[in-house]
């Protein structure tokens, strides 16, 4: 039973940054982003090899690597090891006939009936399409599997098993396996380099943790990154990347909050709508809970600002319904609104709450 409040809300959205920061410990938060494996879960995202004019960030999205894979740039990729996709990925359909990548390519079944991952197989969020990890790294021929990725998702299955059994992909995991057993035991021929190569990844992921901690004190104050200086470190202190550093920040606390909600199951929403100086609707959306991480108690999340061109309540509802659904957060679970005195707010016919009761009543 959702039930509704006349009152304002509680929290005023100006108290809040975009989203809160200050939710998650700082250690929390490094422990998240600095490990190089950490990275690589989630397809498409960019972490440096390293900032030297050379080499530019390499994706993890197989689709932006480089034709010709340089041996610094095969090995980086080994160290990394074939990105994951995470559980709840959503992959794209194919506009041609609505089919799509599922979860289950990603485990085989063996004849004893058990399911085993496929651990080489990754997703191009880019392409669309799946790529052999371990064949794009040691190429023999030109497949789909290597090139532009495989599509065919009504063949997909029988085409992954033929693969496997190849003698080009057993070939292709044998040099794989070896590179990576030399690359651990530090056995490689060109010890020497790599051991500086080493040294020098290390120093550039010590630098890339304390930038990320300048961003996040800043993030936690409201205060504005100042200078103008892209000397030092200029792969890293251009406003491209300080952005990215908190897009990435912004992303991961996001995906806790919604963790605590989704823990929590029922919540309230609390909705306020404000024109600014650009004379559109600005839509404040916090979503309270009681939070059920370490003892339970009261906890109101923000979780941004909505950008709305119309200020009906139709265009509103909308708005928050897609919000709530790209956060992966059901609306059946809403117990709860809040909202100012505006008509398309608390309109009994047409405002945001009889829309939104007429849902979930």
């Amino acid at each position: 039973m959702v039930s509704t409040l006349h009152d304002e809300p509680t929290t005023s959205p100006a108290t809040h940054m975009s989203p809160q920061i200050s939710d998650i410990e700082d250690e929390d938060l490094f422990a998240s982003t600095s490990p190089q494996h950490e990275l690589s879960e989630m397809p498409g995202a960019e972490p440096p090899l390293s900032p030297t004019g050379e080499d530019e960030p390499l994706s993890t999205d197989p689709a932006n690597w480089p034709s010709h894979l340089t041996d610094r740039i095969r090995t980086e990729l080994v160290r990394r090891g074939p990105s994951k996709v995470p559980p709840g990925f959503v992959f794209r359909r194919n506009e041609s006939d609505g089919r799509s990548c599922h979860h289950q390519y990603f485990k085989k079944t063996l004849v004893s009936g058990e399911k085993m991952a496929r651990s080489l197989l990754i997703y191009s969020i880019k392409n669309n399409s799946l790529f052999c990890f371990c064949c794009k790294l040691f190429p023999k021929r030109n497949i789909n599997l290597t090139s532009a990725g495989m599509a065919n998702w009504k063949h997909a299955s029988n085409y992954l098993t033929s693969h496997e059994n190849s003698t080009e992909h057993l070939n292709c995991m044998k040099a794989w396996k070896e590179l990576s057993v030399r690359l651990k035991s530090g056995t490689t021929i060109d010890k020497q380099e790599m051991a500086l190569l080493e040294a020098e990844r290390v120093r550039w992921r010590a630098v890339l943790t304390r930038l990320t901690a300048i961003v996040q004190s800043l993030a936690i104050r409201n205060l504005a990154l100042r200078g103008h200086t892209e000397t030092l470190l200029h792969s890293y202190l251009g406003h491209h990347v300080q952005n990215e550093l908190i897009d990435l920040l912004s992303s991961k606390i996001i995906s806790a909050i919604v963790d605590d909600i989704k823990q929590a199951k029922f919540f309230s929403i609390i909705l306020d709508c404000t024109p600014v100086i650009s004379h559109t609707e600005q839509l404040s959306v916090v979503i309270r809970v009681v939070s059920l991480m370490e003892k339970p108690h009261i906890r109101e999340h923000f979780m941004g600002f909505l950008e709305a061109d119309e200020s009906t309540g139709q265009h509103l509802e909308s708005m928050i319904l897609t919000r709530l659904e790209e956060l992966g957060i059901p609306f059946e679970d809403c117990r709860g609104l809040s909202y100012d005195n505006g008509a398309n707010m608390k309109g009994k016919n047409k405002g945001v709450q009889a829309r939104l009761l007429e849902k979930n009543p």
